[in-house]
């Protein structure tokens, strides 16, 4: 994933954390908020009592590459934080999706839902 789509700096979690609106399961805790930058820039915060190392690193692969193939659906200037939880250890990558793309409509990230013609 290209840096002008990260969210790297503490400042930027800090600011979604106190400030962005949530969407939360079993899964995944998503804060979206208003950005400054032109694009949709995600980040990812995962505990490490959440699996071991390779566990931990599969998930955020997922979620970045589901984030890519979704970008496009996306409203522009949207930050998100995407925290894991321990129900996401064992789910599939349709699942992940599936979760993902849930909290994105729920908190007005995607404008076009597929069948909205």
């Amino acid at each position: 994933m290209r840096r002008k789509y990260s969210l790297k700096t503490k400042r930027d979690f800090v600011r979604l954390y106190r400030r962005g609106k949530t969407s939360v399961d079993s899964r995944l805790v998503v804060y979206a908020k208003k950005g400054e930058a032109n694009n949709c820039r995600i980040g990812f915060s995962i505990s490490k009592k959440i699996g071991n190392a390779v566990v931990r690193n599969r998930i955020k692969r997922q979620l970045r590459e589901i984030f890519r193939s979704r970008n496009h659906e996306f409203n522009k200037n949207y930050d998100l934080v995407v925290v894991v939880r321990k129900g996401s250890v064992g789910a599939t990558y349709q699942q992940l999706d599936k979760t993902f793309f849930y909290h994105c409509t729920k908190l007005g990230l995607i404008d076009n839902v597929k069948g909205d013609d």
